[in-house]
């Protein structure tokens, strides 16, 4: 997962309930037993292992989050739905992290709202936020543990000088060498 970023054009409904009729796989994988793991720094927030069997969600990251109405929503839950989504069309299907993130997002937007009530949209951009703050700040941290197997493909998609730096990070924690 990279910096959680505003949906401009969010995916019509239609194009995701095709993608997901047309791809009982994804439907498989979104059920699939996950492994959470939460011992390590993952750079923006949340994270798939190569093999997508693991879950890494930021050490310190919580476990829930308390809504306005004062329910609680599962955190763990949305980001697992969201980086299932985006892993299984990066690896299965090819598609760029971009279109892969965007279809991702909307699907977990419109579970977390069928689950905690319509009108929340302005809660799941307030959830956005918390993400992106903490991502901000875990990304600045030089000493960070990194998961040894995390999947690299959000983060080699669109390197910048941030994320350049990042990358090197990522592969020193895997015995890898920047390329």
């Amino acid at each position: 997962m990279r910096r959680p970023q505003p949906i401009l054009a969010p995916v019509p409904i239609k194009a995701l309930k095709i993608l997901f009729d047309r791809q009982p796989g994804l439907k498989h994988a979104i059920h699939r037993p996950t492994v959470l793991n939460r011992n390590y720094a993952v750079p923006y927030f949340a994270g798939l292992s190569e093999d997508g069997a693991t879950l890494y969600i930021n050490q310190g990251a919580p476990d829930t989050f308390k809504l306005s109405d004062g329910r609680t929503a599962d955190y763990s839950a949305s980001l697992a739905r969201h980086e299932v989504v985006e892993w299984w069309l990066m690896q299965r299907l090819g598609w760029d992290y971009f279109k892969a993130h965007d279809y991702a997002w909307t699907a977990d937007s419109l579970k977390f709202c069928s689950e905690y009530g319509q009108g929340f949209d302005d809660e799941w951009q307030a959830f956005a936020e918390i993400q992106s703050v903490a991502s901000e700040k875990q990304a600045r941290n030089l000493v960070a543990k990194f998961p040894p197997d995390l999947y690299l493909g959000p983060y080699e998609s669109d390197i910048d000088a941030q994320d350049q730096q990042l990358i090197s990070r990522l592969r020193a924690a895997r015995g890898q060498s920047y390329a």
